[in-house]
């Protein structure tokens, strides 16, 4: 190879690096412009969810707890509850018209660490993390792929909720796993499919450990565009001071003679048709799923 065709190929090889370069180099500026916009997103969902707080309460796992003004909590960021009236407590009796009692005689103390009261006129709900948020549109996809089966009565009759008394572990999960036990409410076609699912879990990747925690989840068209976990999005009503999604609560091991165990039951209001969630161990009322959310529910 003479000089003239050797500097001739330095030529080219140069300018091949250089458009290699500039086509890498812009779309790596492309990339990084994507992901400031989506951190920009997560900034303004963060903003939106955590809520100014009257107060803030850390408990010793780490998680905070911000007092919110009770009539401005998330839930009524979603567009259906503009002008939802709040209801303070269900008008749910039982056979005999009595108001509900409690379903178990343990008490609360055994199974979970009380938060401090908030304020009046104030609720307690759990701080949500950036890397929850960005964990939780993983778990969103997930949710939409799932597969699950039901057993259901084929009796004409017409159910207004559930109750169970579920049993509390604290299994050891990988983080891209999870253990869970719930109660699960559906109704309605596939596309349009309204769910409430609620109970314990130990999912690493919705509380960032490996704790047992009060959770909820649900969806009013098959997880297409609506539903989440917990507080994630809008449309749960906290009303009780204390209890919240993402508590803590003491499990035992695989195995003991002795399980503690927690009460949950869901009822349809039958004068607002708002759905209520009720802590049995002291008939505490949690908050409630309104009416307007759903359409098959």
């Amino acid at each position: 190879m003479n000089l003239k065709s050797f500097i001739d190929l330095i030529i080219v090889i140069v300018l091949l690096n250089l458009s290699l370069e500039n086509y890498y180099g812009a779309e790596g500026k492309n990339n990084l412009l994507v992901l400031k916009e989506e951190d920009m997103e997560l900034d303004k969902k963060l903003k939106i969810l955590n809520k100014p707080p009257v107060r803030s309460i850390q408990i010793k796992l780490g998680d905070i707890y911000d007092c919110i003004n009770i009539y401005q909590q998330p839930a009524f960021d979603h567009p259906l509850l503009g002008n939802h009236k709040i209801q303070m407590k269900p008008n749910v009796v039982d056979k005999e018209g009595k108001p509900d009692e409690p379903i178990s005689n343990m008490g609360s103390s055994e199974v979970r660490s009380k938060l401090e009261r908030c304020p009046p006129e104030t609720v307690p709900i759990r701080r949500t993390t950036k890397e929850e948020l960005i964990n939780s549109k993983y778990l969103s996809n997930w949710m939409k792929s799932r597969h699950y089966v039901s057993v259901q009565s084929f009796s004409e009759k017409v159910y207004y909720g559930g109750k169970a008394s579920i049993s509390i572990v604290n299994p050891s999960v990988d983080m891209d796993k999870f253990s869970t036990a719930q109660i699960w409410i559906q109704n309605g076609p596939t596309e349009e499919l309204n769910s409430i699912e609620f109970g314990w879990a130990v999912h690493p990747q919705l509380f960032s450990d490996n704790q047992t925690r009060i959770f909820d989840l649900w969806t009013a068209d098959g997880f297409k565009e609506t539903g989440c976990y917990n507080m994630l999005c809008p449309g749960f009503v906290q009303i009780h001071p204390e209890y919240s999604f993402g508590d803590y609560i003491k499990g035992g091991t695989y195995g003991e003679a002795y399980q503690h165990a927690y009460d949950f039951s869901v009822h349809r209001d039958p004068e607002s048709g708002n759905l209520w969630l009720v802590n049995g161990l002291d008939n505490a009322k949690i908050g409630y799923w309104p009416k307007e959310i759903f359409n098959h529910l």
